[in-house]
């Protein structure tokens, strides 16, 4: 009894051809769904990343004053990649400093000078 293998020969190679396109298609739609650029979900221009911090969020290209184990430092929120990063920065904190009104202004009466 003789067996004739061709034709299964032949089925063989059309399974092999359509599970490589198979896996060509999977990776291909792999690749599409995660590497696509980060400006489809955050949209074009990146608006709506912010960088957090203890006391809030600070929007992209924005600065702030951080509390960190040093005290306070000035950094600006940035994009590193695809994710927002503080950078700091090698200026100091604005401060308010206010000198005390003249007592004409506060309607109070002068300090006795002795």
């Amino acid at each position: 009894a003789e067996f004739d293998i061709s034709g299964l020969q032949a089925d063989h190679r059309v399974m092999q051809t359509i599970r490589a396109i198979a896996w060509l298609f999977l990776v291909a739609l792999c690749a599409m769904l995660f590497c696509a650029p980060v400006q489809a979900f955050a949209g074009e221009d990146g608006k709506g990343c912010t960088c957090r911090h203890k006391d809030g969020q600070t929007a992209e290209g924005q600065t702030a004053c951080i509390r960190t184990s040093k005290g306070m430092v000035m950094a600006r929120c940035e994009r590193e990649l695809n994710n927002t990063s503080w950078k700091f920065l090698d200026q100091p904190c604005p401060t308010a400093n206010m000198t005390p009104l003249p007592p004409q202004y506060t309607g109070q009466a002068p300090l006795a000078r002795g």
